[in-house]
């Protein structure tokens, strides 16, 4: 059995694709089979045609007509005992897969994620990720925040038998942040997931066309919302960690909120509106949320327009903007003129964005 399949969902990557499956075929680990589900446009097709020609653990998959359906399809034929997935844009470190495979045996885990890198330009920022032993497992019964870190599904394998066992898919349709539901289904349904605190991954912020740029989908945020919800409440034990999940959908629900053009806003507001009202429960852990994620909550929960949560936003804003005339007062009271435009020119009384008055 290979040990590790590797599948990689491309499109419209040519000028970041080479980089990529260099980082691959230069594995440590060279028992791995590389899958590459390609759905164009042409100059994609003819990379892989050339790469798969010069390796033979390559295998192409073509237009399928998903970035889910692809994957989907490069599942069903890999043969490794554990699947890693990787951004065609970005690259990995030529042991990751090593260092992964050998941690997953070790502990017989069912996933193990490492840390990352976000590339920008000259300067690479590590992801944050809670700090634990290798030999921690964490669940999301014994470690439920970890729901709330970045729902990157790279950086990680994942044991075949354990995604074919819980029937974890991706989503078929043609819809952003499908990465998502994998990653929160994957935490919640494993009985040992493992951390390493290693960045074996780099996240590259050069494409364009990257999903996480574009504000046109506007609802897929809340498509991919529900489709986890529906997964994931049908589990055993479901209300033992229900308020992390729910306070998981609203972080992202705001985050959505947050970067779509004011024109849209109040047609997002609606759908989430629906789709909160949906839930069986509301959130009894309110101290999970930060002020605005528990101002969106509020007004979501109790059916209220987006016109009042616009109002008390406005409200929240102005006690920001309160506080800080209070800390630059104190400012300037404990210390002489010299040290106050030291402190204005490092800018040390930026706004509190998420100061609850």
């Amino acid at each position: 059995m290979v040990k590790v399949s590797i599948i990689i969902p491309i499109y419209n990557v040519a000028p970041y694709l080479r980089r990529c499956l260099d980082s691959v075929i230069n594995q440590t680990l060279q028992d791995i089979e590389i899958i590459l589900a390609s759905d164009g446009p042409q100059d994609c097709h003819d990379i892989c045609d050339e790469y798969a020609r010069k390796d033979k653990r390559i295998k192409v998959v073509k237009d399928k007509g998903s970035y889910g359906k692809s994957a989907n399809a490069a599942l069903d034929i890999s043969k490794g005992k554990y699947i890693g997935i990787i951004e065609s844009d970005d690259t990995c470190a030529l042991d990751m897969f090593e260092k992964l495979y050998n941690t997953a045996e070790k502990h017989n885990a069912d996933v193990v994620k490492a840390k990352y890198y976000t590339i920008k330009g000259d300067e690479k920022y590590p992801s944050y990720m809670p700090h634990f032993s290798e030999k921690t497992n964490i669940t999301i019964y014994t470690h439920p925040r970890f729901l709330f870190t970045s729902p990157s599904i790279w950086s990680a394998i994942y044991k075949k038998d354990f995604l074919k066992r819980n029937n974890i898919r991706f989503i078929e349709d043609r819809i952003y942040f499908i990465d998502m539901p994998f990653f929160a289904e994957t935490f919640i349904k494993a009985k040992r997931y493992f951390l390493l605190q290693d960045c074996l991954y780099y996240y590259y912020s050069d494409n364009p066309n990257q999903s996480v740029k574009s504000t046109d989908k506007i609802m897929d945020p809340i498509i991919t919302a529900r489709y986890i919800y529906e997964r994931v409440k049908k589990t055993n034990n479901f209300n033992k960690f229900r308020d992390y999940f729910y306070v998981f959908s609203i972080k992202h629900l705001i985050w959505q909120l947050n970067r779509i053009s004011d024109s849209n806003k109040g047609s997002f507001f609606e759908e989430a509106k629906k789709y909160v009202l949906s839930w069986e429960n509301k959130i009894k852990k309110l101290y999970l949320l930060n002020y605005n994620e528990k101002l969106l909550y509020k007004t979501l929960v109790n059916n209220l327009p987006f016109s009042a949560f616009k109002e008390q936003e406005q409200k929240s804003i102005k006690k920001i903007k309160i506080f800080n005339k209070i800390t630059i007062f104190r400012i300037i009271t404990y210390t002489n003129r010299k040290d106050y435009i030291l402190l204005k020119h490092l800018k040390l009384y930026t706004k509190r964005e998420n100061y609850e008055a």
